[in-house]
């Protein structure tokens, strides 16, 4: 009887202390909640533009595993709605050797078709398969113009690392233009929004709402987000997938040159290319192309790789002491 009472009196105690705590807590409001500053909007254009993009970013899945991460399917990575009847897009790497590719549209399982990659850019263009008995009018995203953006601007990515769906991350362009970090000299915009493995293939958002890039890798030495992230500019984005929607491949200007891998000096020419029926020989240094400078074969590369097959350039080189120029017809690259 004695234990009885003593339960009976510990249990009172613990109500007795609950009752007299909460409804203290629940009368208390901070004093900032009614001023609203120039943060607090901010922060609801976030909350917007993250519902904005609920059903305009994807997630993909492969059949392909990378065994030496266990937690880190090769195969998994973002991507974003391009048009209303099912074409979307993501990185190369993502998609590239899978037999089968799964995307996730609002909850929804689709299957879908790869149209075309291009290795070069790490772009892949893909088309969402519909049943007989599936309907459905996909979101497109908002396409904000590449060209236009700062260093400074705030920069938003959705994607789903390590497969957490619809993540969002903050942050601003930290730089732009920055061809040094693959071997083709391929343009990055660079990020401090954090990014991390699944994020490819994922937007990278303006202020306005904008997709003004495809989030595409990190440079770290972890395996996380070390602040340092990269995105391809939109433009070059659009460019690549109309070539894949309409040729299956992207059709690039073909000069025939190999040249230094630090310099502009020609190596070697392919007979029979347009540098040689131009008379460009194995000791010609490049200097620019249509008034472009070249300072290395990146510069080449990134100038040459956007004109189509047929288009005239002006190429300048020196040879020993003189400076020439030739107008060359590109062909298409192999």
């Amino acid at each position: 009887m004695r234990n009885l009472l003593l339960t009976l009196a510990i249990c009172l105690t613990i109500a007795t202390d609950l009752f007299a705590i909460t409804p203290f807590l629940q009368d208390r409001k901070s004093p900032l909640i009614q001023e609203k500053s120039n943060v607090h909007i901010l922060q609801d254009r976030l909350r917007l533009i993250y519902k904005l993009y609920q059903d305009s970013v994807v997630f993909i899945r492969t059949d392909i595993v990378d065994q030496s991460e266990r937690n880190n399917p090769a195969g998994v990575g973002s991507g974003f709605i391009l048009s209303e009847d099912g074409y979307l897009c993501t990185n190369s790497h993502v998609v590239i050797g899978a037999q089968e590719v799964e995307v996730i549209v609002s909850g929804e399982l689709f299957t879908a078709d790869v149209i075309g990659i291009d290795t070069l850019t790490d772009l892949a263009l893909l088309k969402i398969k519909l049943t007989e008995k599936q309907s459905r009018r996909f979101v497109p995203i908002y396409p904000g113009n590449s060209s236009e953006i700062q260093v400074g601007d705030f920069a938003f990515a959705i994607g789903n690392p390590y497969g957490l769906e619809r993540s969002f991350t903050f942050g601003i362009v930290s730089s732009i233009s920055r061809f040094e970090l693959d071997q083709p000299g391929n343009n990055h915009i660079q990020t401090d929004a954090a990014i991390h493995p699944g994020n490819s293939g994922g937007p990278l958002i303006n202020l306005d709402g904008e997709v003004i890039g495809m989030n595409r890798m990190i440079y770290t030495s972890s395996t996380g987000s070390g602040g340092i992230g990269f995105a391809i500019p939109l433009n070059d984005v659009l460019k690549v997938v109309d070539e894949l929607k309409l040729y299956g491949k992207v059709r690039r200007g073909f000069l025939g040159v190999t040249i230094e891998e630090n310099g502009t000096k020609v190596t070697g020419v392919i007979p029979d290319s347009p540098a040689a029926m131009a008379g460009i020989v194995e000791g010609d240094t490049i200097l620019k192309v249509d008034s472009q400078s070249v300072k290395n074969y990146r510069d080449l590369i990134r100038i040459l790789s956007p004109k189509p097959s047929g288009e005239k350039v002006v190429i300048e080189f020196q040879r020993e002491n003189r400076i020439l120029k030739r107008t060359i017809a590109l062909t298409e690259r192999p």
